[in-house]
C-alpha cells in the first residue's frame, strides 16, 4: 500500500485519477491504523498528508475531507494528544448541516471525550446536553449512547480520581454486553474508549 502514491505524478495518470489514488491511499491508511490501534505509527503520515494535500485539496470530495478529519482526530485521541485531536474535531464540526451522519456521530462523541480528558468540566454539562440532543436528532440513540451519557455524567460529577476509577470500572462492565453487537459497538472501532477506560482504572491502582 505504501507504494500506491508512487503512481501519482506519472504522465500516464490523469489529475482525476491522481486525486482518487491519493484519497484511497489515505482512507485505507488511516482506517488500518485505527483497526490495529497503531496511533503513533500513523501520526507521521498525517503530517505527510498535510504537506502533500496542497496539490489536490481543491479536488477533494466533502465526504473525504470529513472522513480524514474524523480519522485524524481519532488517531490523535488514541495517541493521547488531546489538543491536537480537538483541532481536527473542530475542523470536522465546522462542516455544514446535512453532512454524513455516521461520521458526525463519531466526531460528536469524540469531542465530548476530548473535553473530558482536557478537564473542561465547566462546559461539559451543556456539551453533554447538546451532544445528546444532536445524536437523538440524527437517529443515533442506541445502547452505546445510553451507556455513554449515563457514565459521562457520573464522571463529571465525581470528586476524586478514586471515585472516577470506580465509575470507569462500572463503565467497562456496562459496555461488555454490547461488544458482540455491531449495531451498538461500531463506534468503538474508531474510538478506543475501552483502551482509555483500562488506562484510567490502571492509573488509579
Amino acid at each position: 500500500m505504501i507504494s500506491i502514491t508512487s503512481l501519482i505524478g506519472t504522465r500516464s495518470v490523469s489529475q482525476d485519477i491522481s486525486v482518487q489514488i491519493f484519497q484511497i491511499y489515505y482512507t485505507l491508511l488511516t482506517h488500518i491504523s485505527l483497526i490495529f490501534r497503531d496511533y503513533q505509527g500513523a501520526i507521521p503520515y498525517i503530517r505527510k498528508f498535510e504537506i502533500e494535500k496542497k496539490k489536490f485539496e481543491n479536488y477533494f470530495t466533502p465526504s473525504f475531507r470529513l472522513c480524514m478529519q474524523s480519522n485524524f482526530a481519532c488517531i490523535y485521541f488514541g495517541a493521547g494528544q488531546y489538543r491536537q485531536a480537538l483541532v481536527w474535531c473542530n475542523d470536522a464540526m465546522s462542516h455544514p448541516p446535512k453532512t454524513r451522519d455516521d461520521v458526525m456521530y463519531v466526531v460528536r462523541v469524540l469531542n465530548l471525550l476530548i473535553h473530558f480528558e482536557l478537564g473542561n468540566m465547566i462546559i461539559l454539562p451543556s456539551l453533554i446536553r447538546s451532544t445528546q440532543s444532536y445524536l437523538t436528532k440524527i437517529g443515533h440513540s442506541n445502547k452505546f449512547v445510553s451507556i455513554l451519557f449515563k457514565y459521562i455524567r457520573l464522571l463529571v460529577r465525581s470528586e476524586s480520581k478514586r471515585e472516577q476509577s470506580v465509575i470507569f470500572s462500572e463503565f467497562s462492565g456496562a459496555l461488555r454486553p454490547i461488544l458482540n453487537n455491531k449495531f451498538d459497538n461500531d463506534i468503538l472501532d474508531d474510538i478506543d474508549l475501552l483502551g482509555l477506560i483500562r488506562m484510567k482504572v490502571s492509573d488509579a491502582k
